[in-house]
């Protein structure tokens, strides 16, 4: 359970808080695109992803889907609804295999009565998850296509500075759907990094240079080219 003391809602926790927590904890393993739970689903737990990645995702009422975030190791989700006994306002799916934390709602619903900590931690989980969204909002309006992909990568590299090589953690096909755009638009837009210093090779990402990316993305210097979107995707809010 180290993991889970390290993220941002339990961090701060007493002790025994803490510890009565982890005794409500279950720990599931999924199969990549097996689902967590559906939109509409009642919301009975709360989920913090231990290893791999976790789509988070949206369908209106046409069923089109519009990928909302895609949750990695150590972020938390749904601790805002369970403890309201709300539903789950999207769907989630393993987007590859992965190991994820369920706490039920009763459990986080206990410690927010007993721990400012708690209600503290929940509060500013709420409050940059809104900031997340209001950012993403601004980027589908004021930056093209490859500059997210661009700093999607960025934020991908485990290198900061120097040459990085890493390989894709989900699927091409996800990326497109995380960035609202179709299947060939994001082909093109890879092929289009290369100038940038990004080498994708099927799964297999190299940036020539970590630094001089960050450089080329730095306000007024980022990569203009005009936002591009799928009929099936719009704006994640």
């Amino acid at each position: 359970m180290t993991l889970l003391r390290r993220t941002p809602l339990f961090s701060a926790l007493r002790e025994e808080v803490f510890d009565r927590l982890m005794g409500a904890v279950a720990v599931q393993a999924y199969r990549a695109r097996q689902p967590l739970f559906r939109q509409g689903d009642p919301a009975t737990c709360m989920f913090v992803v231990l290893d791999g990645w976790v789509k988070y995702f949206h369908l209106n009422r046409s069923g089109l889907e519009t990928v909302i975030d895609v949750v990695s190791t150590g972020r938390s989700f749904g601790e805002t609804l369970a403890p309201v006994g709300g539903v789950y306002e999207g769907s989630a799916d393993a987007a590859t295999p992965a190991r994820v934390a369920r706490l039920p709602a009763g459990a986080l619903r206990e410690a927010l009565t007993d721990s400012r900590e708690m209600v503290d931690a929940v509060l500013r989980l709420s409050n940059d998850w809104a900031t997340s969204l209001i950012r993403t909002f601004q980027r589908f309006h004021h930056q093209g296509i490859d500059e997210r992909l661009a700093r999607l990568i960025l934020s991908l590299s485990p290198e900061r500075e120097g040459r990085s090589c890493f390989p894709l953690p989900y699927a091409k096909s996800l990326i497109a759907d995380q960035l609202g755009v179709d299947k060939a638009t994001i082909s093109r837009s890879f092929r289009r990094l290369r100038e940038l210093g990004v080498i994708v090779d099927k799964r297999d990402v190299a940036i020539e240079n970590v630094g001089r990316l960050e450089r080329e993305l730095a306000p007024g210097r980022g990569a203009s080219t005009p936002p591009a979107r799928a009929a099936r995707n719009v704006a994640p809010i």
